[in-house]
């Protein structure tokens, strides 16, 4: 889960591969998008109005924020199976992806950029 304070929004990336947000002064809810599953990591970008998802089963799901109540899938970064745990800077703009060992290969810590 991850919280947008300003604009009063809960976002939540669930199974089986959805994204939902909903309002944390109402409770309802205010946009439903398919997302890929195995949900790991969900983040928010408040600079660039954009919500990066994490999911294990091989992307890296990328929302965009159009006004306060509309969101639409953005685009879907291809990563590796198994890599969804992660971590988002917004200090640095960056967002850092593990990615485990398989049997073909070895474990790395990917780094992608985020700033437009």
């Amino acid at each position: 889960m991850a919280l947008d304070k300003i604009n009063h929004h809960l976002f939540i990336a669930c199974e089986p591969g959805k994204f939902i947000v909903y309002s944390t002064k109402t409770g309802k809810s205010i946009a439903s998008l398919d997302i890929s599953k195995n949900a790991d990591g969900i983040y928010l970008d408040p600079k660039h109005a954009l919500i990066y998802i994490s999911c294990a089963d091989g992307y890296i799901d990328v929302i965009e924020q159009k006004d306060n109540d509309t969101y639409i899938a953005l685009d879907k970064i291809e990563t590796a199976k198994g890599a969804g745990t992660s971590l988002f800077s917004q200090e640095l703009q960056q967002l850092y992806l593990a990615v485990p060992q398989s049997e073909k290969n070895v474990a790395e810590l990917r780094i992608y950029s985020t700033s437009k």
